[in-house]
């Protein structure tokens, strides 16, 4: 709590420096400069967690400002870590968000100045003070005694009058997260009052079943004083304030066509999701399942059986959520409910290790990416992905099966060396034409959207990144050859969503979300020969999506 009352703190003033009107820098939506600084502050921040060493640092919402200490008593050491070179953080991204919320885009002189107040108002230095200033808070606290901050869970049902304007947002019951401050009238006067959170109950439920699979153990050895109920309420409280208030960018909670995802679970698939937080990562029953219903079909209607290297998973319980790894970028407090670290530090061998409790016996992988829309983040995790697949030398020594599903916004033109399915909604022209006309207006159709949305890239402070050459590349095959090789191809599947066509589920208001954003789906399959065992992500692709 201290971190994040710290963070706001520095949240408000970057947010005054912002609205100064002798910055020299006018914004297009003044009244949304709030939520657009928050935004551009969370993802500045996922940019520092992801090129940081989570593991090797104390934890805490400050962690990437510090690296450990070669030696513990060199002066100026906090729990054994020191302050990293201020060239150690990433600010390009920052710029970018910034200056395309600007009037100046495409001015040189609105980014030197959108630059100068960044240096001016020193992120660096007010986050270091922060991690400092909590460091030292913390070497006085007594966490037996009531100098401690203390989580008041509620729940809240949906026809309540007292719901507030953005709990009313939500679908259903919901989990309500207050916090109280110490007791002591001396000690209160010290710790400023902390904003609430609030959750769509069945995340909190879901919080609750991960947590007695992956951290209630843990608490209840070293925490015996403490009841399970006591160290779950703490530790969902923590996430739930880190992601909700501390990060506050509610995109992040987004997450791809739930469905899709338990229709390759039923197909025998192991899904992982690489980039997600305990509150939006996978954790749902498998479930067959359909993008569009057929006409005249029925939720009993039986699906066909797929070729002999597939096959339903019947095993499942109904109704249950079942707990789940994932990559998430605060693994201090995540790892209580699953999460084994950073995506970027995490190989394809050693997920199957990591996941073996959940995977039993073992199943074939699909990791999967629903990427936020955070340029920064793309390139990092696809040019990681990139050379994954690039690597797949000890995959195939250990027979180990390890495909991908990559969920992303159209802003760019990815080369993939296969044909794109267009999907247009049923307002949509193109549905009530002959299909191969249809065919070539999808096709024409395609390319005015690219270049529409690929414009985007083109405006404001331009940050150079090469992901998407250099995962077309990787998706031809390890040969990397300009001539595709089917025996050696990655690319089994590529999808453009037009229109209302994509279904978003956003965990933080518990609804679907339709026309969020144009999409493409992109399924890349390992290559293996039949003998290695694994699933044909194609067949299983084409099944879901009626093609």
């Amino acid at each position: 709590m201290l971190s994040i009352l710290k963070w706001i703190t520095i949240r408000d003033e970057f947010m005054e420096a912002l609205s100064d009107p002798y910055n020299g820098i006018t914004w297009i939506e003044k009244t949304k400069l709030r939520r657009h600084s928050r935004e551009a502050l969370g993802k500045w921040v996922l940019s520092q967690m992801a090129r940081a060493k989570v593991k090797d640092t104390p934890g805490g919402f400050f962690s990437f400002i510090v690296e450990p200490a070669s030696h513990s008593n060199d002066e100026g050491v906090y729990d054994k870590c020191i302050p990293k070179a201020p060239s150690a953080l990433y600010h390009e991204q920052l710029i970018r968000d910034l200056s395309l919320k600007s009037d100046g885009a495409h001015n040189l002189a609105v980014v030197g100045r959108i630059r100068l107040l960044l240096k001016e108002f020193g992120l660096y230095e007010r986050c270091f003070a922060a991690y400092k200033s909590v460091q030292e808070e913390l070497s006085g606290v007594d966490v037996r005694s009531s100098d401690i901050y203390t989580p008041d869970f509620r729940k809240v049902s949906e026809d309540s009058n007292l719901r507030t304007n953005f709990q009313k947002r939500i679908q259903g019951p919901v989990a309500q997260i207050n916090v109280l401050r110490p007791r002591g009238s001396y000690t209160r006067r010290g710790y400023p009052p902390c904003p609430s959170a609030s959750i769509p109950w069945g995340m909190w439920v879901k919080l609750s079943r991960c947590y007695e699979a992956f951290g209630a153990a843990f608490d209840m050895q070293f925490f015996s004083s403490f009841s399970r109920d006591q160290c779950f309420t703490y530790r969902a409280a923590t996430v739930t304030l880190r992601y909700e208030v501390g990060l506050a960018t509610g995109s992040l909670q987004l997450c791809a066509d739930v469905s899709l995802k338990q229709h390759l679970h039923a197909r025998g698939y192991h899904v992982v999701d690489l980039c997600a937080s305990p509150i939006n990562a996978y954790m749902d029953m498998p479930h067959l399942g359909s993008f569009t219903k057929k006409v005249g079909s029925s939720s009993d209607t039986t699906v066909p059986a797929l070729s002999s290297e597939c096959h339903i998973n019947n095993n499942d319980k109904k109704n249950v959520i079942l707990p789940n790894r994932f990559c998430s970028a605060f693994y201090d407090t995540d790892c209580y409910f699953g999460s084994i670290g950073n995506a970027l530090h995490v190989d394809p061998v050693s997920l199957y290790d990591l996941c073996s409790e959940v995977n039993s016996p073992q199943k074939p992988l699909l990791l999967t990416l629903d990427v936020p829309y955070d340029e920064d983040i793309c390139e990092l995790l696809f040019l990681k992905l990139a050379k994954d697949m690039e690597n797949t030398g000890e995959l195939e020594r250990s027979k180990l099966a390890v495909d991908y599903l990559l969920v992303i916004p159209l802003w760019w033109d990815v080369p993939m060396p296969i044909k794109k399915h267009i999907f247009v909604d049923d307002a949509s022209e193109l549905t009530k034409v002959d299909d191969s006309v249809a065919s070539e207006m999808h096709q024409k159709l395609l390319g005015k959207v690219l270049q529409k949305h690929s414009a985007v890239l083109e405006q404001g402070y331009r940050v150079t990144q090469n992901w998407t050459e250099v995962l077309g590349v990787a998706a031809r095959g390890v040969s990397q050859s300009s001539t595709p090789d089917k025996d050696a191809m990655w690319a089994v599947f590529d999808g453009v969503f037009i229109g209302n066509t994509y279904p978003y589920f956003c965990t933080s208001t518990n609804r679907q979300l339709l026309g969020v954003t144009t999409t493409e789906v992109i399924g890349l399959r390992q290559p293996r020969t039949p003998e290695k065992g694994g699933l044909l992500l194609k067949e299983v692709l084409h099944e879901f999506y009626n093609i």
